[in-house]
C-alpha cells in the first residue's frame, strides 16, 4: 500500500464521522475535544508503524522531523484535553 492510499483510507475514515454524531456520543466540548485528540493519536501511531514498514532511508530528514514534531504536538494537546476533561467531571 503507498503512503498515498494510507492517508486516502484513514481520511476517509474520519471524514465519515460527522460532528453530530460526535456531539450525541459525547456530553460535552471537552470530551469530544479528548477524543478528537485520541483519534489524532491513533492515526499518527499508524502512519509510524506505515513508515515503519518501509525503508527509512527513502523519507527526508525534514519530513521525519516534521512528523516528530507533530506527534509531539498532539501529545501536548491530548494532555491538555485529558486535564480540561477531569476539571469537568
Amino acid at each position: 500500500m503507498s503512503v498515498l492510499n494510507f492517508f486516502k483510507a484513514k481520511i476517509k475514515v474520519i471524514t465519515n464521522v460527522k460532528d453530530n454524531t460526535l456531539d450525541n456520543m459525547y456530553d460535552n466540548q471537552y470530551s469530544k475535544s479528548l477524543y478528537l485528540n485520541l483519534k489524532q493519536l491513533e492515526f499518527i501511531s499508524n502512519f509510524e508503524m506505515h513508515l515503519d514498514n518501509k525503508d527509512v532511508d527513502s523519507y527526508s530528514l525534514s519530513f521525519l522531523q516534521e512528523l516528530s514534531k507533530i506527534k509531539k504536538s498532539a501529545k501536548l494537546n491530548t494532555i491538555q484535553s485529558i486535564r480540561f476533561y477531569k476539571k469537568q467531571k
